[in-house]
């Protein structure tokens, strides 16, 4: 989902849509053969949690 500002309803498809979806494409292929996600963008909500939780056990003194 593009961020606040990055699309417009009047931007032209090709310049906007294609592009990112081709970079996505690269980045995708590319974690296919690497198992690694090089192509930026926001946390996936479950990586997210489990780096929380990591965190908080490390920060637990039991």
């Amino acid at each position: 989902m593009p961020r606040p500002y990055e699309w417009l309803p009047w931007r032209r498809l090709d310049q906007t849509l294609v592009p990112w979806t081709s970079l996505w494409l690269f980045y995708f292929e590319d974690w296919l053969t690497e198992q690694e996600w090089r192509g930026g963008g926001d946390d996936h909500p479950e990586e997210l949690l489990l780096r929380m939780s990591d965190r908080h056990a490390l920060d637990c003194v039991c």
